[in-house]
Formats: C-alpha cells, structure tokens, sequence
C-alpha cells in the first residue's frame, strides 16, 4: 500500500501537469497574432514570475464591457490560447490570459498550492487594470483552470465565471474515462484538485460547458459539479465537441456571448 502511495504522489502531477517551455525571446504576444497586446510579468509568491498578455478589447467597441481572466488547461503553453483570447477581446472585453509557475517561460514548479497562488495574484493584475473591480471581473476556466477558478471564486468577488471541460474531482477525472487510471483515483486524497468541495459557496453566476466527444472526462464529472455551484447556474452540452474543443461548437459560443450579456451588460 505504501509503494502504490508513492506512485500515486509521483504519478498525479505528471497527469495534472504537462507544460511546454517557451523560450524568453518568444513570448512577445504580436509573434502570435495579437499586435495589440502588451506583455506582462506577474510575481506569484516569492518563487515565481508568471508571463501574461493582457489583450485589450476590439477597437470597434469604444469601452470595454469587462475584463476577462483565462485560467488555461494543464497542457502546452499561453500561445496556445492566443486565438481563444483573441476571440474575446472581440466581444468587447479585455483579456489577462497568463501561464502558470512552470508553464512557457513563467519560472518555478508546478504545484497545486502554486496553482492557487498564481491565479490569485493573476486575478489581482487583472482588478488592478479594470474599471469597476471585481465587478467588471469574469473567470474563463478551461479543465484543470477550472479547479483555482472556482477556489477563487468561492472566496473572492468576480462577476461571473465560465468553466469548459471541468471536473469535480481529479479522483472523477482519473476514473471518468481510464480503467487503467481509475486505481490512482482512490489513492488521491479528496480534497485534492477537488473543485466541487467549494463550489456551493461560489455566489456568482456560473456557465458549464462540456462535450460529448471528449477523451478525457465523462459528461458526469461535469454534471457533478454544476449540481455541486451554490448560485445562479447554467449548463450547455455540444455531443460533437472534444475536451480542447468545446469552443470549435459555435452554440457554446452562443451560451457564452449570452452570459456575458448578462453578466458584463455593456452601458
């Protein structure tokens, strides 16, 4: 038991983690396809430096409704999600996306307790550098993004918070589609990448989105925690999209334009 433990402690942030580092002469965001972003450096705690683009809104919308905060997935890197925000800032908000410690060319180790520390002091950038606060302030999560999003949003103010290809649990995670995987699952402690133990004290409105053709998770581990969300809540589910394609399905793009609608009312 303790031999399998072990390989559990050592097997469980090789899943939960799988960065790509990006060299320092890289990570200027106009090499991506956003020539209007400016590139940021965000202190995490004493250890880290985390690289962010903050990509202002479209220029056809005179003010910006909002902010947006991305919480990436746990693979590649920022210049990954370079079209995601892109597509945003389009919507007449401003994005903040950011790596987090280990991820592209931020520094330091992935950790789960770094995962919380970077995307607290991600959302503090991004208040910093939004008018109105927290209200103006949305969470984009995207699976493993979506486990500090909601421990953010369970203790800090934010507007809204839309969460793509989530899970309940790493525990759900590691069993929702893996036989193989499933006995790491139980020797993972519950509390761990657990974002449904906070999620009834998330107050602010919540979009779940999933898809019907994702490898990775089960459409059950997102149904989990969506009944688990303490306040206002709604759920999409595209049949046809992948775990990193949810947005490729353009209802999901329908449901998000709508809750921001609501939540980011531009006046």
């Amino acid at each position: 038991m303790a031999g399998m433990l072990l390989l559990a402690r050592h097997m469980v942030p090789r899943l939960a983690f799988m960065p790509r580092p990006l060299d320092s002469e890289q990570v200027e965001p106009s090499a991506w396809g956003l020539p209007s972003a400016t590139l940021v450096k965000i202190s995490s705690g004493d250890e880290a430096v985390l690289i962010a683009w903050w990509v202002p809104h479209a220029s056809q919308h005179p003010l910006a409704c909002g902010t947006v905060l991305m919480l990436n997935g746990n693979m590649g890197n920022i210049t990954d999600r370079a079209k995601i925000a892109a597509g945003l800032a389009q919507r007449g908000v401003d994005v903040l996306l950011f790596d987090y410690r280990g991820f592209g060319a931020s520094t330091g180790r992935p950790t789960e307790s770094g995962l919380y520390d970077d995307a607290f002091a991600a959302y503090k950038e991004a208040l910093s550098r939004t008018p109105g606060g927290s209200r103006k302030l949305v969470l984009f999560a995207h699976s493993l993004g979506t486990v500090p999003a909601v421990a953010l949003a369970a203790r800090e103010p934010v507007s809204g918070v839309i969460l793509l290809a989530p899970y309940a649990s790493i525990r759900d995670a590691l069993a929702s589609k893996s036989a193989m995987l499933k006995p790491f699952g139980w020797l993972v402690p519950d509390s761990a990448y657990a974002p449904a133990r906070l999620a009834a004290r998330v107050a602010a409105p919540v979009l779940v989105a999933s898809g019907g053709r994702d490898r990775y998770l089960d459409r059950r581990t997102a149904d989990s925690l969506f009944r688990s969300l303490g306040g206002p809540k709604w759920r999409i589910h595209a049949p046809l999209a992948s775990h990193n394609g949810v947005l490729a399905d353009t209802a999901v793009w329908g449901e998000i334009d709508r809750f921001l609608s609501r939540v980011l009312p531009c006046s």
